[in-house]
């Protein structure tokens, strides 16, 4: 989707909004990782961006919360890639979604408290 379109959307939608706060907006957003750049070939269907530099992304999907992730990892997944199907990759992009430890403990601990309510009764 390009500026024009997004602006078009946006004043369909009743709000006043000029081209340089639309692309100001996407800078932010991509800045902060929460928009991935897109490539288009020339005359050909959209594309993701070519990755350059490794990117780890672990997402809580209860807090929203964002797990850090080892320095070595990027690495340990090129070699798994490279010994399985033998393809040498240079840069990984790797974004998961699930529970963080902190709310996965939250869960264990309601869990066991709801059945001991119900053992007790």
């Amino acid at each position: 989707m390009d500026v024009a379109t997004l602006r078009a959307i946006a004043r369909q939608k009743g709000a006043r909004i000029d081209r340089a706060t639309v692309y100001r907006t996407l800078a932010l957003l991509r800045a902060n990782d929460l928009l991935a750049p897109a490539a288009r070939a020339a005359n050909g269907p959209e594309r993701a961006a070519p990755v350059v530099r490794d990117e780890l992304r672990l997402t809580c999907e209860r807090c929203g919360g964002r797990q850090p992730v080892a320095t070595d990892t990027p690495d340990s997944i090129k070699r798994e890639i490279r010994r399985c199907i033998g393809f040498q990759a240079r840069a990984v992009r790797l974004e998961a979604s699930g529970e963080c430890r902190l709310c996965a403990a939250k869960m264990r601990l309601r869990n066991r408290s709801q059945a001991k309510q119900i053992l007790d009764q």
